[in-house]
């Protein structure tokens, strides 16, 4: 499956099925008012979704491929944000989001 299909997939389940309070992050390069010229995004490794449980409790998810891997951005960040608190996970298919979801303290 790819990453598109993934993530259409799991901000599904997250709005739909669970209700929770979810977005998509966009972290491309930004476009540059008339002139079109491509920046970089100051954001560049943020996880491709970030979320709020039901009980308020934020997540975040990197969803990858089965031969994707983390860079070196998107380790920074996944560590950042647990440090913080936030329940981060890396995720391959639904099932894993669904399992370590679960595992968010109340």
């Amino acid at each position: 499956m790819k990453e598109a299909e993934l993530q259409k997939l799991v901000l599904d389940y997250l709005k739909k099925k669970k209700g929770y309070f979810v977005w998509r992050s966009y972290v491309g390069p930004i476009v540059r008012g008339r002139t079109k010229i491509l920046s970089p995004n100051p954001m560049a490794g943020f996880p491709d979704i970030f979320g709020f449980n039901e009980n308020n409790k934020p997540f975040a998810i990197e969803l990858k491929s089965q031969t994707g891997k983390l860079s070196d951005k998107q380790v920074s960040w996944l560590q950042n944000l647990k440090a913080k608190g936030v329940h981060c996970i890396v995720a391959r298919d639904l099932e894993t989001v669904i399992i370590e979801l679960a595992k968010i303290p109340l």
